[in-house]
């Protein structure tokens, strides 16, 4: 019964250390991926910006409001 209880815990250890290895994997693999669209968003927002800026007829104060009498 002794073998028993010690067959078990090595198989929870064991369990463990495979559970752990492949959750650093996950995070190690989603951490890359994240760093690539990061890069991708980079590139596109420095390809689009001359159209982001206004272009130069456009008035930067209102229009002044003039009466006649």
């Amino acid at each position: 019964m002794r073998s028993t209880s010690l067959t078990r815990l090595l198989l929870l250890v064991v369990a463990g250390a495979a559970a752990r290895a492949f959750l650093t994997w996950v995070v190690s693999r989603s951490s890359s991926e994240l760093v690539r669209v990061e890069e991708a968003i980079d590139d596109t927002l420095d390809d689009s910006f001359p159209a982001s800026d206004p272009p130069s007829w456009t008035p930067t104060m209102g229009a002044a409001v003039t009466t006649r009498r």
